[in-house]
């Protein structure tokens, strides 16, 4: 049976892991944007837009 450190330094092992990772990550964004699309839209389009709402239009 191989160690763990060994089997992290093979190059196949940390392609696959980075694949989970951008997968999962990919996800949690797409999630988030879906649950969070109803305040958005009234964030952009039926408030007045301020230094606040162009801060957080950037961070996003």
């Amino acid at each position: 049976m191989t160690s763990l450190s060994s089997s992290i330094s093979n190059p196949m092992v940390l392609t696959q892991i980075l694949r989970y990772v951008s997968v999962s990550s990919l996800t949690f964004i797409i999630l988030d944007i879906l649950t969070n699309i109803d305040d958005e839209v009234e964030l952009y389009f039926e408030r007045k837009h301020g230094i606040g709402t162009i801060a957080y239009t950037f961070s996003r």
